[in-house]
């Protein structure tokens, strides 16, 4: 299991690399103000941090290599699941298209009980809007029916 952790690990701190630099170009906050720029750096940095800590966790381990096909075809599906989101996000909008995305992560990731993940689905996007949307004054996607 060490190559495949450490290759998606690497392409997720290669991700949050990417994110950070990105974020450069968000205002940053004045008078106390934190920005719109200060989130996604923070989140970037915690993605570097958190691989640099899964990465050793997997070079102390002593575990022959055990993995390779299931996890390179969940890795590419979780790829293009995410493609489909950015894509769907535009034509369906923030509040159908993330459920849906959530969902299929789940289903993706083995866990069988529709009814659970409907509800997390669910009440995981709805968080989230109240946060963005209320709290941070954040506007999220539209879809083409007003929502």
């Amino acid at each position: 299991m060490k190559i495949g952790s450490i290759l998606a690990t690497l392409c997720f701190m290669i991700l949050g690399a990417v994110f950070f630099v990105l974020a450069g170009d968000l205002a940053s906050g004045s008078g106390g103000d934190v920005g719109a720029g200060f989130f996604p750096r923070a989140i970037s940095v915690l993605m570097i941090i958190c691989g640099i800590s899964i990465i050793m966790g997997e070079v102390r381990k002593n575990s022959p290599e055990l993995f390779f096909n299931s996890f390179i075809t969940k890795s590419i599906l979780m790829g293009l699941i995410s493609v489909a989101y950015v894509f769907f996000m535009e034509l369906l909008g923030f509040v159908i298209a993330t459920p849906i995305y959530i969902f299929a992560y789940l289903l993706l990731l083995d866990q069988r009980k529709m009814l659970m993940n409907t509800l997390y689905s669910v009440c995981v996007t709805a968080v989230v809007y109240y946060v963005f949307r209320e709290l941070l004054n954040v506007r999220l996607s539209v879809s083409f029916l007003g929502i």
